[in-house]
C-alpha cells in the first residue's frame, strides 16, 4: 500500500516479526466468510494495517478503498520525493491515502532511506571497479611495502562491491526469484510505479 519494502521494515527478513500481516479488503468484522479468500487478502505492513483498523471498504461519501491487485498505484498516486500523494480529484485514492496513512513520517523515512541506499550501492557499482584497477596497476610499480597497502585497499573495495550487490538484491522492488505471471491476472495492475521501476536493477 505505502511502497515500503520488507527490507525497510527488517534487514534480515520480516517473517515472524509481526511487522507484516494480511490486510482484508472487506474486513473480517464486515464479512467473516471472506476471511480466507485470496482476492480479499493483501500483504501489508503493520503500519498500513493498523492505520486502517476498521475503516469501511466504502465510506459514507461513497469513496472506496483501492485494491492493489485491481487498481494500479502508478495511475492513482504520484510520488514526489518521498511524498506519495493521490492524483488530483481522485476521491478513491484520497480516501485510500488517508485511511492507510500513506504519508506517515515513518513510511516517508523508510522510502527515503531505501532510495538513498540504492543510489549509494549503484554509485559504488559504477565507480569502484575503475578505482580497483588503478590501485592494482599502481601496485605493480611500487615497492613491496606500498604494494601491500594498495592491494589491501583494492581488496577492501572488492568487499565493498560485494556488499553493494547484496544491498541491491535485498532492496530490489521485484525479487529476482519472482514468478513472471501475476496471479491477479490484471495486466495494468502489474506495472510498477516509476519510483519502484527505477529501483529494479538493470
Amino acid at each position: 500500500f505505502c511502497l515500503v519494502h520488507e527490507a525497510d521494515l527488517a534487514a534480515h527478513g520480516v517473517e515472524g516479526s509481526g511487522l507484516t500481516g494480511i490486510e482484508h479488503h472487506v474486513g473480517q468484522h464486515t464479512d467473516p466468510s471472506r476471511r480466507d479468500e485470496y482476492d480479499n487478502c493483501f500483504y501489508s505492513c503493520r503500519f498500513c494495517n493498523g492505520a486502517r483498523a476498521r475503516s469501511p471498504t466504502v465510506d459514507p461519501k461513497g469513496r472506496r478503498l483501492l485494491e492493489p491487485c485491481r487498481d494500479a498505484w502508478a495511475s492513482r498516486f504520484t510520488l514526489t520525493g518521498d511524498d506519495l500523494q493521490p492524483v488530483a480529484d481522485d476521491v478513491d485514492a484520497t480516501y485510500t491515502h488517508g485511511t492507510y496513512d500513506l504519508d506517515d513520517p515513518r513510511k516517508q523515512t523508510m522510502r527515503r532511506n531505501r532510495r538513498s541506499a540504492i543510489a549509494d550501492a549503484r554509485s559504488a557499482r559504477e565507480e569502484v571497479p575503475a578505482i580497483i584497477d588503478r590501485l592494482l596497476g599502481a601496485a605493480q610499480t611500487e615497492a613491496p611495502a606500498s604494494r601491500a597497502a594498495l592491494i589491501d585497499r583494492a581488496q577492501f573495495l572488492r568487499d565493498l562491491l560485494k556488499r553493494a550487490a547484496a544491498q541491491l538484491a535485498r532492496l530490489e522492488a521485484v525479487p529476482s526469484d519472482t514468478a513472471e505471471d501475476c496471479r491477479c491476472r490484471e495486466p495494468d495492475a502489474c506495472r510498477l510505479p516509476d519510483f519502484l521501476a527505477s529501483q529494479v536493477t538493470p
